[in-house]
C-alpha cells in the first residue's frame, strides 16, 4: 500500500525512452497536459478528449516530452529518440500523447492504427522503454533509483 500511495501522490519519477518519427512542428521540450478516455473505435484504444471547461477537473494525463537526438532516415522515416516523463498514469499514456502530436512511437501496433488481430510482427517490438524510476523509499527515507541497461534501436 506504501508503494501504491507513491504513486498515486506522483512522488515517483518515471523516465521513459521511445523512437518516433523526427518533426520540426513542436518546441522542445514540451508540456503535454489534458483528458485521456476510452476510444469509441475500439475498447484496446483511448484518445484525448475534447476541453469541457472545467480545467483543474479535466486534466488527468501530464507529460513532459523532450526530443534528444535525431536518429536519421529508415525505411523512408526520419526518426528520433524522445523522453518521456509521464507525471500521471493513465492506461497507454504516452503512447496516445506521441500519436496525437502526430509521432507515433515505431511499431505501436495500437496507435495510431490499431493492427489487426494476428498480424503482430513479433520481431519488431514497441520502441518504448522504461529507463528510469526513482523515489524515495516510503519507510527509510533512502532514495532509491534503477536504470535499464536496454536500448532502442529502429528494427
Amino acid at each position: 500500500g506504501l508503494y501504491q500511495a507513491l504513486f498515486r501522490q506522483r512522488a515517483i519519477n518515471k523516465v521513459y525512452e521511445a523512437i518516433a518519427p523526427w518533426t520540426q512542428a513542436h518546441r522542445w521540450p514540451l508540456l503535454r497536459s489534458n483528458r485521456i478516455g476510452p476510444s469509441t473505435a475500439h475498447f484496446m484504444q483511448q484518445v484525448e478528449l475534447p476541453h469541457t471547461g472545467h480545467e483543474t477537473e479535466w486534466v488527468n494525463a501530464i507529460t513532459h516530452i523532450d526530443c534528444l537526438e535525431r536518429l536519421g532516415t529508415h525505411q523512408g522515416t526520419e526518426w528520433a529518440r524522445y523522453r518521456l516523463q509521464p507525471i500521471t498514469g493513465q492506461r497507454h499514456q504516452l503512447r496516445v500523447h506521441m500519436a496525437a502530436l502526430g509521432l507515433p512511437i515505431c511499431n505501436d501496433g495500437i496507435y495510431p492504427t490499431l493492427t489487426p488481430e494476428g498480424s503482430t510482427n513479433w520481431e519488431k517490438p514497441l520502441q518504448l522503454l522504461a529507463q528510469q524510476l526513482a523515489f524515495t523509499h516510503p519507510t527509510t527515507g533512502q532514495s532509491m533509483q534503477w536504470h535499464s541497461t536496454f536500448a532502442l534501436e529502429l528494427t
